[in-house]
C-alpha cells in the first residue's frame, strides 16, 4: 500500500511540475518562492514518512525474528501484559498478528502491540 501511495504522490509532483513549467511566466516571483517551499516541504514529509515506515518495519521484522527463535515476547491483550512463546501462540505472518494454541484460541494479538522481553529481567 505504501508503494501504492508513493507512485500516485509522484505521479502527482510530476503533474505539477509539468503544470508549473508551462504557466510559469504567469506566476509572480512571490508565488514562484511559496511553490519552490512547498515542494521542498512535501518532499521532506515524504522522506519522513518513508523513514518512520522502515524503522517500524525493521522492529516487527525484529519481534517476528524473536517469536521464530522461541524467544518470550510480552505483549498487551485487554491491559494485561501476556508473554508469548510458540508453545502457547502461532504466528499468523498474513494478519501479522499472534493466535492462541488450543488453550486459548480466541486470543488474538496484533504484533504492534507487543515488545521483546528482556532477557534480564526473567533472570
Amino acid at each position: 500500500m505504501a508503494y501504492l501511495i508513493f507512485i500516485l504522490t509522484l505521479l502527482l509532483l510530476v503533474a505539477l511540475i509539468l503544470l508549473f513549467s508551462k504557466y510559469k511566466q504567469y506566476l509572480s516571483t512571490k508565488n514562484k518562492t511559496i511553490l519552490g517551499i512547498s515542494f521542498l516541504l512535501l518532499a521532506g514529509l515524504i522522506g519522513l514518512y518513508n523513514i518512520l515506515q522502515e524503522q517500524e518495519s525493521e522492529y516487527l521484522n525484529a519481534l517476528k525474528s524473536a517469536f521464530m527463535r522461541d524467544e518470550s515476547i510480552e505483549c498487551t491483550y485487554q491491559g494485561k501484559s501476556i508473554t508469548i512463546n510458540q508453545q502457547n501462540f502461532n504466528f499468523s505472518n498474513g494478519t501479522m498478528s499472534f493466535q492462541g494454541k488450543s488453550n486459548a484460541s480466541h486470543i488474538i494479538i496484533p504484533l504492534q502491540d507487543c515488545t521483546i522481553a528482556d532477557k534480564n529481567s526473567s533472570q
